[in-house]
């Protein structure tokens, strides 16, 4: 009794990076009941470590529905580099006026290949009344502005 003894145990301690989404270059957004509309803006990765096989939705609610172009497949993202993308949206004929969050669903796999999802709300001012007779709405995109052309 009064030998020395040791014990050597090895244990991993994994350590997780940090993932961090913000969209970059987004402007006041005007839209109409009734009106179907495109969100361009460009995604940018915070953090420590790349993620891969991003794709980014809308979530539907009672002011935003999904239409074809609701969702894009952007890949993998590397930290500090902006991509852009562009989800198209059509706004209730019921929507009320006012601020409402559009939110947007982004699914992505880790360097672990272990699926997350997380979320971004973007604010969307839906005004009261119809599209202006100019035919211009502050963001349409180009296929509604060709549409109004033709009006």
């Amino acid at each position: 009794r009064g030998a020395t003894r040791s014990l050597v145990e090895t244990f991993t301690i994994m350590v997780e990076g940090i993932i961090e989404f913000r969209l970059l270059d987004t402007e006041s957004i005007t839209v109409y009941p009734d009106t179907t509309n495109e969100f361009e803006a460009d995604i940018l990765l915070i953090g420590t470590e790349s993620v891969e096989f991003v794709s980014i939705s809308l979530e539907e609610n009672s002011v935003f529905k999904r239409v074809q172009g609701s969702e894009e497949y952007i890949g993998a993202i590397d930290p500090d580099s902006p991509i852009p993308f562009d989800l198209y949206y059509r706004i209730n004929e019921n929507a009320e006026p006012g601020t409402h969050q559009m939110s947007l669903l982004i699914k992505y796999r880790d360097h672990l290949n272990k699926p997350h999802e997380t979320l971004l709300d973007v604010d969307v001012e839906v005004s009261a009344g119809a599209v202006p007779e100019n035919g211009e709405e502050n963001s349409g995109g180009f296929w509604n502005w060709l549409r109004n052309l033709f009006r």
